[in-house]
């Protein structure tokens, strides 16, 4: 599938989305000389699909971005 904005892969699927507020932001950063250092899930939250009758994970992700002009 094509997304419009980015995307966090585990394991070959898409397993995050990024807001275009938060893509907004992040894009900000890396073009003023920031570089991604670690992206891990800290957490996992499910929650109940009324329309699809069924329980869903999203993964809630830690992202910590370093400054690579000072590397």
């Amino acid at each position: 599938p094509n997304f419009d904005n980015m995307c966090i892969i585990c394991n070959n699927r898409v397993i995050g989305i990024f807001s275009d507020l938060f893509q907004k932001i992040l894009m900000e950063k890396l073009s003023g000389g920031y570089i991604f250092e670690e992206i891990m899930i800290e957490n996992v939250v499910v929650w109940f699909d009324r329309d699809n009758n069924k329980y869903l994970k999203h993964p809630l992700c830690k992202i910590v971005l370093k400054n690579n002009k000072m590397v």
